[in-house]
């Protein structure tokens, strides 16, 4: 069974990311789900059906945003990213992603925050999940 191809277009990030099947599978399908949606003809859609997909596109985003902070301490932690030069991980973040170095620090905050909270869970007596 061949591997889906990532997303991504920068080949170096495929040959630097050995995802499990299943993640690489999801990214290939939550691109193609993008194109998809990217490229409707609006002219067919009135402004009900219109509000619905925003909507869904909203909350599909919002998930997907969390996602990504989560991931984020592991990238730190690593300190793969100080091998680029960058002086800081939210330097390195704004510039690999493409955001301000203010948005940066935030997501940087944020993904410590969950994995923090996360951690302090784990130490209840009692399992929250």
């Amino acid at each position: 069974m061949d591997e889906p191809d990532l997303p991504s277009s920068d080949s170096a990030d495929r040959d630097a990311v050995s995802l499990c099947l299943e993640v690489a599978a999801a990214l290939s399908a939550m691109d193609a789900a993008v194109a998809v949606l990217a490229g409707l003809d609006l002219s067919v859609l009135d402004g009900r059906q219109a509000a619905v997909i925003a909507r869904r596109l909203a909350e599909v985003t919002s998930r997907a945003a969390v996602a990504k902070v989560r991931l984020l301490p592991v990238i730190d932690d690593d300190g793969v990213w100080a091998l680029s030069g960058a002086r800081s991980f939210p330097v390195w973040l704004s510039h690999d992603h493409r955001l301000s170095v203010a948005a940066a620090r935030a997501q940087v905050r944020l993904g410590r925050a969950l994995r923090d909270h996360h951690r302090s869970l784990r130490l209840l007596p009692w399992r929250v999940r």
